[in-house]
């Protein structure tokens, strides 16, 4: 005996489930501004409040899950057909601006834009971090000592920033002493080459340096050689460095919703240049302590300075 052939054909009521069910998802997308966001960062989410607090339409989100789903994603939002994407995080913003060139596109939470190549003719966004003179400024305030600072790279990554840097080093009257990397590995020699009568220690975000092993080995040293270590971001001044001056994550999305607000108002991508993030400062004062360094009292006092004592 054989088996019953397999049923192939829908059903009427199955095929208008389905359209309706399809009419419905793209109704929900229907927005003149939908977001777009990297995986893998709760960091992410953080900006996208922001950007709420100041675009208050709705503005739907879609998940960049992974490579496999990036034509799907393109085909969603092309359907869609958004005045504007927001694309949060340096993955969702290289995808987009890769494949998308008739919408515009604002993006933030993206490191190194330049370098990657995210400003095009339909493009604008936020830069991830202050500008190298305003971090170097905001150390200059809480060690006005500084002369000499050590600085760990790869060219590849931080090239451009470094560049930057050095103009608004000489401005300050500081002394780079600049070694550089072409892999991970090459990280710990490279450190261990920087003049011990090196003031400090400047972090980057740069992706080839920073393990969590090497942030060890710096707060090490700020122990061991009182070396200051001056990173970029709060969460390594709560593990120990002694301070940190960067932007916060919301700040990025409420930048990033005032240059959407300027496209929807008719302006161009094209002429809005990429915004740079205020800045806070941050100081482990514990760290300070064992440094021997003594937070001047105008930081102490001043309310914007968030300090922390662990």
């Amino acid at each position: 005996m054989f088996a019953p052939a397999r049923q192939t054909a829908r059903s009427p009521l199955r095929c208008a489930a389905t359209l309706v069910g399809l009419v419905v998802a793209h109704a929900a997308l229907a927005a003149d501004v939908i977001v777009v966001e990297s995986p893998g960062s709760r960091l992410y989410q953080e900006a996208v409040a922001g950007f709420a607090e100041v675009y208050e339409q709705p503005h739907p989100r879609l998940d960049m899950e992974g490579e496999h789903e990036s034509d799907a994603l393109i085909d969603k939002l092309r359907r869609a057909k958004p005045r504007v994407i927001l694309a949060v995080g340096l993955p969702a913003s290289r995808l987009l601006v890769d494949r998308i060139r008739d919408v515009p596109i604002v993006f933030c939470m993206a490191n190194n834009p330049k370098g990657n190549k995210l400003k095009t003719g339909n493009t604008t966004g936020v830069f991830l971090e202050p500008a190298p003179g305003s971090q170097l400024r905001a150390f200059k305030r809480l060690a006005p000592s500084l002369k000499r600072l050590g600085l760990i790279y790869d060219p590849k990554r931080s090239g451009r920033f470094v560049k930057a840097a050095r103009l608004e080093a000489r401005r300050l009257e500081i002394e780079l002493m600049e070694k550089t990397v072409n892999g991970s590995s090459e990280a710990p020699a490279a450190l261990a080459s920087i003049p011990s009568d090196c003031d400090g220690l400047w972090l980057l975000r740069d992706a080839t340096v920073m393990t969590r092993s090497f942030f060890e080995r710096t707060v090490l040293l700020q122990h061991s050689q009182k070396m200051l270590v001056l990173a970029y971001s709060d969460q390594f001044v709560a593990k120990g460095a002694l301070c940190a001056f960067s932007s916060s994550y919301r700040e990025q999305g409420r930048i990033a919703a005032g240059l959407v607000l300027k496209i929807l108002s008719g302006a161009s991508p094209a002429v809005l240049p990429i915004q740079t993030p205020r800045g806070h400062l941050s100081i482990n004062l514990r760290a300070a302590r064992m440094a021997g360094l003594q937070v001047p009292k105008e930081l102490l006092d001043d309310a914007e300075v968030m300090k922390m004592d662990r």
